[in-house]
């Protein structure tokens, strides 16, 4: 099977053991400590419901983002334009579903955060970048580029 979820798995329940997370091989899990926390919820869970729930909350966080993205961006076409970018975006986005990576909501707390930039509200943009980068170092990219900006 095509998934990075035993790797969260292992990670977090490494967590609880006082065990190391890190093989030392580049592979396997490969993200800040707290990220394996943050799957701890479902790491005890059997293997098959874990999977279900981890791609449930995936693609409901990254609709849910796009959702609020279109309201603030376009407020009198939210409806239509949701639709299509959830659509286009689900297609291209479709290995990071299946293989169950943090691609998804990495890329969900970029659009919530650029939606609160937009809005003004910089200590939840500033909030989501930071749980982005706990869960995945390459929001460094995010960030930077809005600190210069």
């Amino acid at each position: 099977p095509r998934t990075v979820t035993p790797n969260y798995i292992n990670a977090a329940k490494h967590w609880f053991l006082g065990q190391n997370l890190y093989d030392g091989s580049g592979k396997g899990f490969i993200y800040l400590p707290q990220a394996a926390l943050f799957y701890s919820l479902l790491a005890y869970l059997p293997f098959t419901l874990s999977e279900i729930i981890w791609r449930a909350i995936s693609l409901g966080f990254f609709c849910f983002s796009f959702f609020y993205l279109c309201k603030v961006l376009f407020p009198t076409k939210q409806n239509v334009l949701f639709f299509v970018f959830t659509m286009v975006s689900l297609l291209v986005s479709f290995d990071s579903a299946r293989n169950g990576q943090f691609n998804l909501i990495l890329s969900s707390l970029m659009m919530l955060a650029c939606s609160e930039i937009g809005l003004k509200k910089f200590t939840l943009a500033a909030f989501f970048l930071a749980l982005g980068f706990v869960l995945k170092p390459t929001m460094i990219v995010l960030l930077l580029l809005l600190g210069a900006i």
